[in-house]
């Protein structure tokens, strides 16, 4: 309906009495109506509509429908191209946020990085301001190659726009925007330290996200009338403490954690939001590798509250808690409460994810661990079969968690049949039944969820 509704609201503007400029006004008016209509309903469109429509757009803004030439005609006037290069934005991020069109984004950026390449009378005013329009268009295109897991050019495209932005800041002579141009640089930073984060470079990562949080520290948070910490600040103190975390500095870390940025997003969002039951979380998993059970068990109760309220029972997130707070029962020994929060976790996992994930198998094996902790030796080799037979499916033969889980079955027949031995034979089975048995515990450890730190929801943040 509202396809229908729009493509018949853009064609009627086709009125000969209309002055032209008006005509282009009530065009690109109504792009902006669509741009939030697909915001607000992205199901009004399939992919392919939503292309051919987009192209249609463009070509009528642009002019370019009847002839290339045409579409030239206004691009030195500064007014046209920033307005246009901004729709171009706008479609974009509609395609990379809500439609996951990487590639049509992609295409889309590419189309405003040619038009303001494009722009312009060549003087010096106009190389600064193509410079970070350029640098813009760039950063955006570097963050969908993110998205796709093309780390190495999105790390090029992300210093090439540094490069920009450090001859923006050099060549400027406005000093009233020097502020945005350094916090320009300092996203930069930000962005590339996300990158070389996840392709595991730590400490190259920590360097620029220090860089990042001194710019910012200078020109975001030096008020004394603010009554929040910025965003950015946060943000930033956020990933140097999983830096940190990450590089098993663990008192820094949880010093962050608990003096920088829990509060702060306590504070600015409120006790009740999905980023302070992220903090809890990884705070969690800071006190699990420090051994303090009680305070991460702790955490991971404030977490799960929170969960329950923002994105409700049946949610990927709430198993990932129920899972590692089961982890903490089976070390402190409450197998019982252990098994009961196992289940809770493999039920969610099932019903989101399908019987064929490696969350599912990863449950499955931890509750063959609580089991043969219990003595229930052929119900933990049913367990472990189903884990094997899940990572067999998802993973194949040859992976190291594949060939663990068969390691582990094959050990747990072993016990079986030293348990039946036993029944005949109680002087050979007492020696031989007890070494397989301590074997197994020291063998297998759970396998804890990753929770947010481990996932891209606070990496893959703006």
């Amino acid at each position: 309906v509202y396809y229908e509704y729009f493509r018949n609201y853009f064609h009627n503007t086709e009125d000969s009495s209309s002055p032209s400029s008006s005509k282009k006004r009530i065009q690109e008016e109504r792009l902006q109506d669509l741009v939030y209509i697909q915001k607000n309903f992205p199901q009004a469109m399939d992919a392919n509509q939503m292309i051919a429509f987009t192209e249609g757009l463009i070509a009528m803004v642009t002019g370019d429908d009847e002839n290339d030439g045409d579409a030239n005609k206004n691009k030195n006037s500064t007014t046209d191209w920033l307005s246009l290069r901004q729709r171009l934005h706008a479609l974009a991020e509609l395609f990379h946020t809500a439609l996951y069109e990487y590639d049509i984004a992609i295409q889309l950026y590419s189309k405003a990085l040619y038009l303001t390449g494009t722009a312009g009378d060549n003087d010096n005013d106009d190389d600064v301001i193509q410079n970070k329009y350029v640098a813009d268009t760039n950063c955006a295109i570097a963050q969908v190659l993110y998205d796709q897991g093309k780390l190495t050019e999105s790390l090029e495209l992300y210093e090439t726009s540094l490069q920009l932005r450090l001859l923006v800041l050099e060549k400027s002579n406005d000093t009233d925007n020097d502020a945005e141009q350094q916090l320009d640089v300092a996203s930069s930073y930000h962005h590339m330290a996300r990158v070389l984060w996840r392709q595991g470079k730590l400490d190259d990562s920590k360097v620029l996200f220090e860089k990042a949080l001194t710019i910012r520290l200078k020109y975001l948070d030096n008020n004394d009338d603010r009554t929040h910490t910025h965003y950015d600040v946060i943000d930033s103190y956020y990933k140097l403490a999983i830096v940190l975390d990450d590089q098993e500095y663990l008192e820094e870390a949880m010093e962050l954690y608990e003096q920088k940025v829990l509060s702060a997003w306590i504070a600015t969002l409120g006790d009740e939001h999905a980023e302070v039951s992220a903090i809890y979380s990884n705070m969690a998993n800071v006190k699990s590798r420090m051994g303090q059970l009680e305070e991460e068990m702790e955490y991971y109760q404030k977490a799960l509250l929170i969960k329950k309220k923002t994105v409700g029972e049946f949610h990927s997130s709430v198993a990932d808690t129920y899972n590692n707070m089961a982890c903490v029962h089976d070390e402190r020994g409450e197998l019982i409460g252990a098994m009961d929060l196992y289940h809770k976790a493999l039920e969610l996992w099932k019903q989101i994810l399908g019987e064929d994930h490696s969350n599912v198998a990863d449950t499955y094996y931890n509750i063959s661990i609580v089991l043969e902790k219990q003595g229930m030796l052929t119900e933990a080799a049913n367990a472990c079969a189903k884990a094997l037979e899940v990572y067999r499916h998802v993973h194949g033969p040859d992976h190291v968690e594949t060939m663990d889980a068969e390691r582990e079955w094959l050990r747990l027949q072993d016990n079986i049949e030293g348990e039946n031995q036993r029944d005949y034979d109680a002087s050979d089975s007492s020696s031989s039944g007890s070494s397989s048995g301590s074997s197994g515990q020291n063998v297998k450890e759970e396998r804890r969820g990753d929770e947010e730190q481990g996932t891209s929801s606070s990496g893959g943040s703006q």
